[in-house]
C-alpha cells in the first residue's frame, strides 16, 4: 500500500463526515 493510497482513503473517509 502506497502513501498516496492512504491519503486518498483518508480524504474519502473525511468526505462522509
Amino acid at each position: 500500500m502506497s502513501m498516496y493510497m492512504c491519503v486518498y482513503i483518508c480524504i474519502y473517509i473525511f468526505s462522509f463526515l
